[in-house]
């Protein structure tokens, strides 16, 4: 416990971002931002609890809100605002 620099969690610096929040995982962090970079497709696909909801919410915030020409999500066009809102409502369920 010595090893620490914080005595309490209210000292630790969170960063804002959710993509420099991860930890442990600097291959995949690359790979997202490349693809937010690229506007590449991304297909998450994995068992329940792995964090796929989370890497779709960290590549929202990486894609500039004026690039997004819109979602396809079950056959409806979302905009930014309503893509992002529907990827914190998910994370919030959990």
């Amino acid at each position: 416990m010595n090893e620490f620099k914080f005595k309490t969690t209210k000292e630790i610096n969170v960063p804002k971002l959710i993509i420099d929040q991860i930890i442990g995982q600097d291959k995949a962090v690359q790979l997202l931002k490349k693809i937010a970079k690229q506007r590449r497709n991304l297909l998450l696909i994995g068992s329940p609890g792995v964090g796929k909801s989370l890497i779709a919410q960290a590549l929202a915030e990486l894609l500039s809100k004026e690039n997004i020409d819109g979602a396809l999500i079950g056959g409806a066009s979302l905009d930014p605002d309503q893509f992002v809102h529907m990827a914190n409502a998910a994370l919030k369920k959990k």
